[in-house]
């Protein structure tokens, strides 16, 4: 189980650049999961990580105390994360990502962008999907998909 902290009454709690307060937030080392009041989860993956299967396993754990609620996701990656193979299908399975409404990924290697190439048209997830080098951009394009 995770720790689901709430701060939907402390009005001085607000997303890292903008004025959108965090309703939601759990820390799970490797990587952060704020849920905003514009219903973006953010999550922040921190450097070195290696995204991993039961890493998602405790996302989906952190989603469902929130009412299994869907979200416009917005991932975050320090220039040296990554995420494995295996966690790359689960994002592009309907069954597994059933909590998501759309997919913004920020990326900052070079690296990261070969495999932001390589995955769309390989994998080709279900969720509308599109990486972003700048999170202004991605935040237009994700509150453009919310309902």
């Amino acid at each position: 189980m995770c720790k689901v902290l709430f701060f939907i009454s402390l009005p001085s709690v607000v997303a890292m650049d903008t004025d959108i307060r965090i309703i939601a937030e759990s820390d799970f080392g490797d990587f952060r999961i704020s849920l905003r009041e514009d219903n973006i989860m953010h999550i922040f993956v921190r450097p070195y990580v290696l995204v991993e299967k039961h890493m998602i396993s405790q996302g989906m754990t952190f989603i469902q105390e929130l009412g299994e609620r869907k979200c416009l996701n917005l991932f975050e990656f320090s220039e040296v994360a990554s995420v494995d193979d295996e966690a790359r299908k689960w994002a592009a399975d309907e069954n597994g990502n059933r909590y998501t409404i759309a997919d913004a990924m920020l990326i900052i290697s070079p690296a990261q962008k070969l495999v932001a190439n390589f995955y769309l048209p390989y994998h080709k997830p279900p969720k509308p999907t599109r990486f972003f080098t700048k999170k202004e951009s991605a935040i237009r394009w994700l509150k453009k998909h919310s309902h």
